[in-house]
């Protein structure tokens, strides 16, 4: 390397979900890449785990923010949930990380 030379790094970005422990894969964080994203509500999720994108789409004119397609809350199949990246949650603010989630 030589001074003025740019390194550019790339993380490969996908949404995924990761479970809190081994003996609770059913609580699960939602990742996008290195990016651990929060919700406002705890919830219960419904959905391929395996396959996030499949119902999880990202949010127009909200960069890194993504939202679940009707029918993949528990027991409410008209709402929604927003996840946002955990760094960009202002102080004062409730968050959840960790939602239970169930095939769907």
């Amino acid at each position: 390397m030589e001074n003025g030379d740019t390194v550019t790094l790339q993380f490969p970005r996908a949404l995924s979900f990761v479970p809190v422990d081994k003996e609770h894969p059913d609580i699960v964080a939602l990742k996008y890449g290195p990016l651990v994203l929060a919700t406002d509500e705890m919830t219960e999720l419904v959905g391929d785990v395996k396959h996030p994108e499949s119902w999880i789409r990202p949010v127009s004119g909200r960069p890194l923010t993504f939202q679940t397609e009707q029918g993949h809350v528990a027991a409410y199949d008209y709402l929604t949930r927003r996840f946002e990246p955990y760094d960009g949650i202002g102080a004062m603010r409730w968050y959840y990380l960790y939602n239970r989630i169930r095939p769907s």
